[in-house]
């Protein structure tokens, strides 16, 4: 008996199994509501501080990348990259300051900071709070004022 063409659809069953809850992901979650609202064209380039390996959580507890996302800041706004590998699924996107609310909130295990967005309020976008802490030391003062990044109530400050 030749196997080969059930090798074939079992790999190609599993293959859309992947993509299809990668998609399911990427409309749930909130990343094309986001990318509908902010675009970044892939050969845009967008200038200031970059890290790599870097996660956020987007809506309805999406996944978080597993460390997977590149974010670059600078005074104008912040990118999102997925990898390459994604990107047909998960566009770049860039979200200006004047569009970010953000409130810090102290966690069980880690400290994190929710980010809002005036074009699509429902989609929350979670960050650790030490890779905000390093997006402020990047780009200054402009996320501090006009939009504050405030504690949460009934939460203890950082000490």
């Amino acid at each position: 008996m030749d196997y080969t063409v059930l090798i074939a659809v079992a790999i190609a069953a599993w293959a859309m199994l992947i993509v299809g809850t990668l998609y399911l992901d990427a409309k749930l979650g909130g990343w094309w509501s986001l990318a509908e609202k902010y675009p970044c064209p892939a050969k845009q380039s967008v200038g200031g501080q970059t890290w790599w390996g870097e996660s956020a959580w987007f809506a309805f507890g999406s996944s978080g990348f597993g460390g997977m996302l590149t974010i670059t800041a600078n005074s104008i706004g912040m990118r999102i990259r997925s990898p390459i590998m994604l990107r047909l699924l998960y566009p770049d996107l860039f979200l200006p300051w004047k569009d970010v609310t953000a409130v810090r909130e102290r966690g069980w295990l880690w400290d994190k900071v929710h980010l809002t967005f005036s074009a699509v309020p429902d989609v929350p976008v979670t960050i650790l709070a030490p890779l905000a802490d390093k997006i402020l030391a990047s780009i200054g003062p402009v996320w501090i004022d006009p939009i504050p990044l405030k504690l949460a109530p009934n939460r203890l400050p950082n000490s």
